[in-house]
Protein backbone atom coordinates (compact mmCIF):
# COMPACT_ATOMS: atom_id res chain seq x y z
CA UNK A 1 0.00 0.00 0.00
CA UNK A 2 2.74 2.50 0.62
CA UNK A 3 4.07 1.97 -2.91
CA UNK A 4 0.26 3.31 -4.32
CA UNK A 5 0.93 5.78 -1.92
CA UNK A 6 4.42 7.01 -3.19
CA UNK A 7 2.94 6.79 -6.74
CA UNK A 8 -0.03 9.19 -5.43
CA UNK A 9 3.23 11.39 -4.37
CA UNK A 10 5.02 11.34 -7.51
CA UNK A 11 2.02 11.96 -9.35
CA UNK A 12 0.85 15.07 -7.19
CA UNK A 13 4.79 16.00 -7.27
CA UNK A 14 4.50 16.01 -11.01
CA UNK A 15 1.58 17.99 -11.36
CA UNK A 16 2.95 20.72 -9.55
CA UNK A 17 6.20 21.27 -10.77
CA UNK A 18 4.83 21.03 -14.47
CA UNK A 19 2.10 23.47 -13.15
CA UNK A 20 4.63 25.44 -11.51
CA UNK A 21 6.77 25.87 -14.72
CA UNK A 22 9.93 25.11 -13.28
CA UNK A 23 10.51 22.56 -16.10
CA UNK A 24 10.34 25.74 -18.72
CA UNK A 25 13.78 26.97 -17.26
CA UNK A 26 15.40 23.29 -17.94
CA UNK A 27 17.52 23.79 -21.15
CA UNK A 28 18.15 20.82 -23.31
CA UNK A 29 18.86 18.07 -22.82
CA UNK A 30 17.85 18.41 -19.30
CA UNK A 31 14.20 17.15 -19.76
CA UNK A 32 15.81 13.68 -21.25
CA UNK A 33 18.22 13.29 -18.32
CA UNK A 34 15.31 13.67 -15.67
CA UNK A 35 13.32 11.07 -17.78
CA UNK A 36 16.61 8.75 -17.36
CA UNK A 37 17.09 9.49 -13.87
CA UNK A 38 13.40 8.41 -13.02
CA UNK A 39 13.97 5.46 -14.70
CA UNK A 40 17.00 4.80 -13.24
CA UNK A 41 15.88 5.20 -9.91
CA UNK A 42 12.64 2.54 -10.92
CA UNK A 43 15.23 0.36 -11.67
CA UNK A 44 17.31 0.56 -8.83
CA UNK A 45 14.29 0.65 -6.20
CA UNK A 46 13.56 -3.42 -8.42
CA UNK A 47 16.92 -4.25 -7.69
CA UNK A 48 17.68 -3.37 -4.25
CA UNK A 49 13.91 -3.20 -2.43
CA UNK A 50 12.58 -6.99 -2.48
CA UNK A 51 9.11 -5.41 -1.33
CA UNK A 52 9.23 -3.32 -4.37
CA UNK A 53 9.64 -6.33 -6.77
CA UNK A 54 6.79 -8.29 -4.92
CA UNK A 55 4.65 -5.27 -4.94
CA UNK A 56 5.53 -5.28 -8.78
CA UNK A 57 5.11 -8.87 -9.08
CA UNK A 58 1.64 -8.15 -7.77
CA UNK A 59 0.51 -5.64 -10.56
CA UNK A 60 -1.43 -8.06 -13.14
CA UNK A 61 -0.04 -7.73 -16.93
CA UNK A 62 -3.55 -6.63 -17.81
CA UNK A 63 -3.14 -3.86 -16.11
CA UNK A 64 -0.02 -2.61 -17.50
CA UNK A 65 -0.81 -3.29 -20.81
CA UNK A 66 -4.37 -1.04 -20.60
CA UNK A 67 -1.85 1.45 -18.98
CA UNK A 68 -0.06 1.69 -22.29
CA UNK A 69 -4.01 3.38 -23.64
CA UNK A 70 -2.58 7.06 -22.10
CA UNK A 71 0.14 6.88 -25.60
CA UNK A 72 -3.85 8.05 -26.92
CA UNK A 73 -2.01 10.80 -26.41
CA UNK A 74 -0.34 11.00 -29.61
CA UNK A 75 -3.87 12.49 -31.05
CA UNK A 76 -3.05 15.71 -29.16
CA UNK A 77 0.25 15.75 -30.53
CA UNK A 78 -1.27 15.75 -33.71
CA UNK A 79 -3.69 18.40 -32.77
CA UNK A 80 -0.76 20.67 -31.83
CA UNK A 81 0.69 19.87 -35.07
CA UNK A 82 -2.29 21.33 -36.62
CA UNK A 83 -2.52 24.60 -34.60
CA UNK A 84 1.59 24.65 -34.91
CA UNK A 85 2.52 24.73 -30.98
CA UNK A 86 4.75 21.75 -31.83
CA UNK A 87 6.71 21.17 -35.03
CA UNK A 88 4.95 18.41 -37.04
CA UNK A 89 8.32 16.63 -37.72
CA UNK A 90 8.44 15.68 -34.38
CA UNK A 91 4.56 15.33 -33.61
CA UNK A 92 3.28 13.35 -36.72
CA UNK A 93 5.62 10.69 -36.20
CA UNK A 94 5.32 10.23 -32.55
CA UNK A 95 1.46 11.17 -32.53
CA UNK A 96 1.51 8.17 -34.77
CA UNK A 97 3.43 6.01 -33.27
CA UNK A 98 2.07 6.23 -30.09
CA UNK A 99 -2.05 5.97 -31.34
CA UNK A 100 -0.66 2.32 -33.17
CA UNK A 101 0.99 1.38 -29.75
CA UNK A 102 -2.06 2.23 -27.63
CA UNK A 103 -4.36 0.91 -30.44
CA UNK A 104 -2.81 -2.38 -30.58
CA UNK A 105 -3.03 -2.00 -26.53
CA UNK A 106 -6.31 -2.34 -26.92
CA UNK A 107 -7.00 -5.04 -29.03
CA UNK A 108 -4.68 -7.02 -26.71
CA UNK A 109 -6.95 -6.42 -24.25
CA UNK A 110 -10.49 -7.08 -25.53
CA UNK A 111 -9.25 -10.36 -27.12
CA UNK A 112 -7.34 -11.11 -23.75
CA UNK A 113 -8.01 -14.85 -23.30
CA UNK A 114 -6.68 -15.38 -26.75
CA UNK A 115 -3.36 -14.05 -26.21
CA UNK A 116 -2.92 -14.15 -22.58
CA UNK A 117 -1.12 -17.38 -23.35
CA UNK A 118 0.58 -16.16 -26.07
CA UNK A 119 4.14 -14.73 -24.51
CA UNK A 120 4.92 -13.81 -27.92
CA UNK A 121 2.47 -11.57 -28.85
CA UNK A 122 2.86 -9.39 -25.56
CA UNK A 123 6.38 -9.31 -26.19
CA UNK A 124 6.44 -8.07 -29.91
CA UNK A 125 3.54 -5.46 -28.99
CA UNK A 126 6.01 -4.68 -25.95
CA UNK A 127 9.13 -4.56 -27.74
CA UNK A 128 7.10 -1.71 -30.45
CA UNK A 129 6.26 0.09 -27.62
CA UNK A 130 9.68 0.58 -26.56
CA UNK A 131 11.00 1.30 -29.56
CA UNK A 132 8.71 3.64 -30.31
CA UNK A 133 9.29 5.34 -26.92
CA UNK A 134 12.97 5.61 -27.42
CA UNK A 135 12.51 7.10 -31.39
CA UNK A 136 10.00 9.95 -29.67
CA UNK A 137 12.68 10.47 -26.80
CA UNK A 138 15.70 10.96 -29.24
CA UNK A 139 13.66 13.12 -31.86
CA UNK A 140 12.45 15.45 -28.94
CA UNK A 141 15.95 15.99 -27.74
CA UNK A 142 17.10 16.67 -31.35
CA UNK A 143 14.23 18.68 -31.94
CA UNK A 144 15.20 20.85 -28.34
CA UNK A 145 18.40 21.22 -28.89
CA UNK A 146 17.82 23.02 -32.73
CA UNK A 147 15.18 25.38 -31.13
CA UNK A 148 14.37 24.96 -27.38
CA UNK A 149 11.39 27.21 -27.75
CA UNK A 150 9.52 24.38 -30.57
CA UNK A 151 8.78 22.29 -27.87
CA UNK A 152 7.68 24.36 -25.17
CA UNK A 153 4.38 22.25 -25.09
CA UNK A 154 6.50 19.37 -23.73
CA UNK A 155 7.14 21.26 -20.51
CA UNK A 156 4.01 22.54 -19.89
CA UNK A 157 0.48 20.89 -18.53
CA UNK A 158 -0.53 17.92 -19.48
CA UNK A 159 2.81 16.81 -21.96
CA UNK A 160 4.72 17.50 -19.18
CA UNK A 161 3.52 14.45 -17.05
CA UNK A 162 4.70 12.38 -20.04
CA UNK A 163 8.28 12.73 -18.94
CA UNK A 164 7.85 13.39 -15.22
CA UNK A 165 5.64 10.32 -14.56
CA UNK A 166 4.21 8.06 -17.16
CA UNK A 167 7.23 7.42 -19.71
CA UNK A 168 9.54 6.17 -16.68
CA UNK A 169 8.71 2.32 -16.63
CA UNK A 170 9.61 -0.12 -14.02
CA UNK A 171 10.76 -3.74 -15.81
CA UNK A 172 8.70 -6.87 -14.27
CA UNK A 173 10.23 -9.72 -12.88
CA UNK A 174 10.12 -12.59 -15.52
CA UNK A 175 10.17 -15.10 -12.44
CA UNK A 176 7.13 -16.33 -11.70
CA UNK A 177 5.72 -17.97 -7.80
CA UNK A 178 4.19 -17.69 -4.97
CA UNK A 179 4.34 -14.48 -2.86
CA UNK A 180 6.25 -14.60 0.58
CA UNK A 181 3.06 -15.10 2.24
CA UNK A 182 1.97 -17.72 0.51
CA UNK A 183 -1.21 -15.57 -1.11
CA UNK A 184 -2.09 -16.61 -4.97
CA UNK A 185 -0.42 -14.80 -7.51
CA UNK A 186 -2.22 -13.01 -9.90
CA UNK A 187 -3.65 -15.65 -12.70
CA UNK A 188 -1.39 -14.12 -15.52
CA UNK A 189 1.95 -15.33 -13.31
CA UNK A 190 0.60 -18.64 -13.83
CA UNK A 191 -0.33 -18.70 -17.33
CA UNK A 192 3.22 -19.73 -17.96
CA UNK A 193 3.97 -22.27 -15.93
CA UNK A 194 0.15 -24.05 -16.59
CA UNK A 195 0.82 -24.22 -20.05
CA UNK A 196 4.72 -26.16 -19.17
CA UNK A 197 3.20 -28.62 -16.88
CA UNK A 198 2.47 -31.44 -19.43
CA UNK A 199 1.62 -33.56 -16.41
CA UNK A 200 -1.06 -31.25 -15.33
CA UNK A 201 -2.01 -31.01 -19.01
CA UNK A 202 -2.42 -34.75 -19.41
CA UNK A 203 -3.82 -36.04 -16.30
CA UNK A 204 -7.36 -34.77 -14.37
CA UNK A 205 -5.91 -30.87 -14.73
CA UNK A 206 -4.20 -30.98 -10.94
CA UNK A 207 -1.25 -29.34 -10.55
CA UNK A 208 1.62 -31.65 -9.40
CA UNK A 209 4.25 -31.75 -6.88
CA UNK A 210 6.93 -30.04 -9.26
CA UNK A 211 4.58 -27.15 -10.20
CA UNK A 212 5.27 -23.75 -9.37
CA UNK A 213 1.45 -22.96 -9.45
CA UNK A 214 0.53 -25.69 -6.71
CA UNK A 215 -2.22 -23.90 -4.72
CA UNK A 216 -0.91 -21.72 -1.85
CA UNK A 217 -0.83 -23.11 1.77
CA UNK A 218 -0.64 -26.98 -0.30
CA UNK A 219 1.44 -29.63 1.62
CA UNK A 220 4.15 -30.45 -1.02
CA UNK A 221 5.09 -34.11 0.95
CA UNK A 222 1.45 -35.36 0.42
CA UNK A 223 0.83 -34.14 -3.01
CA UNK A 224 4.33 -35.61 -3.97
CA UNK A 225 2.94 -39.17 -2.75
CA UNK A 226 0.37 -38.60 -5.89
CA UNK A 227 3.76 -38.32 -7.80
CA UNK A 228 3.09 -37.03 -11.15
CA UNK A 229 5.91 -39.35 -12.37
CA UNK A 230 3.62 -42.30 -11.27
CA UNK A 231 0.58 -40.68 -12.90
CA UNK A 232 2.42 -40.17 -16.11
CA UNK A 233 2.69 -44.18 -16.20
CA UNK A 234 -1.44 -44.55 -17.00
CA UNK A 235 -0.56 -41.44 -19.74
CA UNK A 236 -0.34 -43.25 -23.30
CA UNK A 237 3.33 -42.87 -25.54
CA UNK A 238 1.80 -40.89 -28.37
CA UNK A 239 0.13 -38.30 -25.74
CA UNK A 240 3.48 -38.02 -23.71
CA UNK A 241 4.97 -37.36 -27.73
CA UNK A 242 2.18 -34.64 -28.26
CA UNK A 243 2.89 -32.83 -25.45
CA UNK A 244 6.71 -32.77 -25.68
CA UNK A 245 5.71 -31.38 -29.09
CA UNK A 246 3.55 -28.70 -27.36
CA UNK A 247 6.27 -27.81 -25.06
CA UNK A 248 8.17 -27.08 -27.90
CA UNK A 249 6.43 -24.93 -29.31
CA UNK A 250 5.31 -23.26 -26.44
CA UNK A 251 8.84 -22.65 -25.06
CA UNK A 252 9.58 -20.53 -28.47
CA UNK A 253 7.05 -17.94 -27.54
CA UNK A 254 8.81 -18.04 -23.62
Amino acid sequence: MRFVFIAALWLAAAIIVGASGALQRVRPPGLQLILIALTAALLVGWRFSRSFRQWLKAIGLRALVALHLTRFVGLYFLLLCSRSELPCSFARPAGWGDIVVATLALVLLVCWKLVATKRGWVGGWNALGLLDILLVVANAARHAMANPASMAALVRLPLSLLPTFLVSQATRDPCPGSSPDRRPRPLHLHVREAAFDPVRSAVSRKPSAHSCVAPAGSNVRVAAQGSALRETRHVRPAKIVSIAISRRILLAFR
